[in-house]
């Protein structure tokens, strides 16, 4: 009872559950069995439909089995016994697997592809999976297709054959263990390797995505009001606005340019070229986008998260006297639950994203006459124009959310904003940040294309960023970063007195991992410039060891192979951190080095030291002498600075150079 035990975890209601599925009577499951229901209790949809609608289950508000629409010829008999066989797979798959599992991860694509196969070849399922000659007929086909649909089938073949031998009695097409076997031999076993990790935003580009949206967004703040009032007079008056063609036949009529002027939107419409409700819809939609991709910048949320914000998502707290910005929401990545009440820390800045996206589901209030009276009831983007008399409310009761975003509507809202076609630099920066891509190889990362963004980017790059700090290069939006950056540094801090507090679920937990992980690959990046690159001579513990290998001609394994060092500071036995004087590898927190005294770094194993720290220990000695003459010979403050002085000098003769 998977799907029920999620369910419940997520605090579904009894009256919206399916029916109960039983093994043992799987043979015999009805047409009648309900598959999901509706919040209030309503049968959505049946076994024996050939759609399953369970938007309501899921936690993006769009899952539906369609098993139907795969082939075009849908008549034959074979074609009905498959889609028979699909529908006893999917059905085992929602409740019998071993944990809580939700609608939004059982995916049909894999099971259409083999349903696909096997039609191709008149085969049922059954006679697919079972004859080890037709596993190299699925073999043979997966061969011309992507990794991404290898790893899916295959995938889903072993998650059959455990179901089989976790439950016997349920009959649905399985998987023999030899197919799988021969499956991974034909492809040799490569079928678990990671996805490829999501882009980084470019700094160039990321500074002018946020210069863009704040032009945008307070644009749209100083006009919000006066757009409700339009709003509100059209709900008095659905001629109020109306076009030039209409007005004669309708006493009440206010021509579109009469309307603008009496509310004051002129100037904004006109720049805009907003001249009939279409282009006025169009454009609100590109605002709520714009608001979204806000919150994404500073706070680190997924696509969902963020379409699932309530209407009063910003808060403050205070936690030993200082205040944070807050915003308070649901996650989906719990396993198990759909919506988990979490929040993020972000920073004031936030807050612009927030009333932009607050007026906007103002609008939808008084256009559809939704109730909001209760806030953390009422979505923060609910739809707006084009509302459907069956659209549900999966998340709230009060209002449906916003859709997510299609590629090409992010195109053309992006296209807006100035600067955020890709550069040469931009692909460049990409190679320093990750050598192992072939970044220019990449149909959608062309020098003068526009950046080709997501929302996951956004969470992506804040995680870099705020672990990359001596990275980012985002000229006067520098102070707004930092002020972002100390607060989250406070928020992921591992011994903050409030971490406790704040760290109220596995997503933030997971947040801060990746927030370790891009500290570890900073590491590297510094590592692979200041001493794989280095052309000048190394020093110190660690330098010296690494010199030394170097002068005898047989250089350590960690110089010279990049994607071994790059998998060890991955896993974290190695690090490198940017000290006073050079680099330290040393993987936990220093004990030696003082506030008085950083020379413990020259004899330390573990540093790594190069002609740039002799500069820098020359400038700390002539701050010495210096500090020498405001004292009299005699004066043990005198003699203590001296030794210190005599002591850097006979280190320094000990450097090739000096």
């Amino acid at each position: 009872m998977s799907i029920i035990e999620g369910l419940q975890l997520a605090g579904v209601k009894t009256i919206s559950l399916p029916d109960v599925y039983h093994e043992i009577r799987h043979s015999i499951v009805g047409d009648e069995f309900v598959v999901s229901r509706s919040l209030s209790g309503a049968v959505v949809s049946r076994y024996g439909d050939k759609v399953w609608d369970v938007k309501v289950y899921c936690a993006a508000g769009k899952t539906i089995y369609n098993f139907v629409n795969w082939r075009s010829a849908k008549g034959s008999e074979l074609f009905g016994i498959v889609v028979g066989e699909m529908k006893q797979v999917q059905i085992a798959r929602m409740n019998l697997y071993s944990k809580p599992r939700k609608v939004g991860s059982i995916i049909l694509t894999p099971l259409r592809l083999l349903a696909n196969l096997a039609m191709d070849n008149n085969l049922t399922l059954r006679q697919l999976l079972g004859s080890l000659d037709n596993v190299k007929l699925l073999g043979d086909a997966l061969l011309a297709k992507s990794k991404s649909s290898v790893v899916a089938v295959i995938e889903l073949l072993s998650e059959l054959y455990d179901l089989s031998l976790m439950h016997p009695e349920a009959r649905f097409p399985y998987s023999p263990q030899d197919c799988i076997q021969e499956l991974r031999q034909i492809f040799g076993y490569q079928y678990g390797l990671e996805v490829e990790q999501t882009m980084l935003i470019p700094t160039r580009r990321y500074a002018s995505l946020i210069a863009g949206l704040d032009y945008a967004l307070d644009e749209f703040n100083g006009v919000s009001g006066s757009l409700c009032k339009f709003f509100e007079a059209r709900k008095h008056n659905p001629m109020f606005g109306c076009q030039v063609s209409k007005y004669r036949n309708n006493g009440r009529a206010v021509v579109w340019s009469a309307a603008l002027e009496a509310v004051g939107l002129h100037d904004y419409f006109s720049k805009y070229s907003i001249v009939n409700m279409v282009d006025l819809y169009s454009h609100l939609n590109f605002i709520r986008y714009y608001s979204k991709t806000w919150v994404h910048l500073f706070s680190g949320m997924r696509c969902n998260e963020a379409r699932c914000l309530p209407f009063n998502t910003l808060q403050k707290i205070e936690v030993n006297g200082e205040e944070f910005i807050v915003l308070r929401g649901y996650t989906s990545k719990i396993e198990g639950q759909n919506q988990t009440p979490t929040f993020w820390v972000s920073a004031p800045i936030v807050e612009k994203g927030v009333t932009a996206a607050q007026s906007l589901a103002k609008i939808a209030v008084i256009r559809n006459g939704w109730d909001d009276s209760e806030p953390s009831a009422f979505p923060l983007f609910p739809v707006i124009s084009q509302r459907k008399e069956n659209t549900q409310c999966v998340h709230y009761a009060t209002a449906p959310i916003m859709a997510t975003p299609l590629v090409r509507f992010t195109y053309r809202a992006l296209k807006r904003i100035d600067g955020l076609n890709i550069v040469e630099e931009d692909l460049a920066e990409l190679d320093e940040f990750d050598g192992f891509r072939d970044w220019r190889g990449k149909s959608n990362l062309k020098v003068g294309a526009q950046w080709p963004l997501c929302t996951h980017q956004c969470r992506r790059s804040l995680a870099v960023y705020s672990a990359r700090s001596g990275l980012v290069s985002l000229g006067v939006l520098s102070i707004q970063y930092k002020h972002l950056t100390e607060v989250m540094t406070s928020y992921y801090r591992a011994d903050s007195a409030f971490a406790q507090n704040f760290i109220v679920s596995d997503d933030q937990k997971l947040f801060v991992s990746e927030i370790a992980a891009e500290q570890r690959m900073f590491g590297y990046v510094k590592y692979n410039q200041n001493v794989i690159n280095s052309s000048g001579r190394l020093w110190g513990g660690e330098g010296n060891r690494i010199q030394v290998s170097r002068d005898r001609g047989r250089p350590l394994i960690i110089a010279t192979d990049r994607e071994v060092t790059l998998k060890k500071f991955k896993s974290g036995d190695m690090v490198y951190k940017e000290g006073p004087l050079g680099g330290c590898v040393n993987p936990e927190p220093c004990e030696k080095i003082g506030f008085m005294n950083v020379l413990v770094c020259t004899d330390c194993k573990y540093s790594i030291l190069d002609g740039a720290s002799v500069v820098k220990i020359k400038h700390g000695l002539r701050n010495l002498e210096r500090s020498m003459s405001m004292f009299a010979p005699e004066s043990p403050f005198y003699k203590q600075l001296s030794n210190e002085v005599n002591a850097i000098t006979q280190r320094l003769t000990k450097v090739d150079g000096v």
